[in-house]
C-alpha cells in the first residue's frame, strides 16, 4: 500500500528506511510501496495522526488519469528517498 501520514497534534519520531526525523503538527509524509517505517513514541509525549492507505491499483489509475508527466515526476521524486511535506 501507499500511505499518507498527517500529524494533527503533538510530535513523534518517525523512521523511514533508516532515516529518522521528528514530525510535528502539519507535517505530512507520503510512503511508497517499498518503504519500511516505524513510529517511536517517547514517554509523556502525545501524538495524534491520521493515516490514509491507498491501494496500488488505485494510485496507478490516478497517475494514469493525471498523465505520464505526473507519474514520471513522482517516480523521480521518491526514488530512494521518502517525501515529507
Amino acid at each position: 500500500f501507499y500511505e499518507i501520514v498527517y500529524i494533527i497534534d503533538g510530535s513523534i519520531r518517525h523512521s523511514v528506511n533508516g532515516m529518522e526525523r521528528m514530525l510535528h503538527p502539519g507535517d505530512m509524509v507520503f510512503l511508497n510501496l517499498t518503504d519500511c517505517h516505524c513510529f517511536y513514541r517517547t514517554q509523556d509525549t502525545v501524538c495524534r495522526h491520521r493515516d490514509i492507505i491507498i491501494r496500488p491499483e488505485f494510485f496507478e489509475s490516478v497517475c494514469d488519469f493525471i498523465g505520464q508527466d505526473f507519474k514520471q515526476a513522482y517516480e523521480s521524486l521518491i526514488k530512494g528517498n521518502f517525501l515529507a511535506l
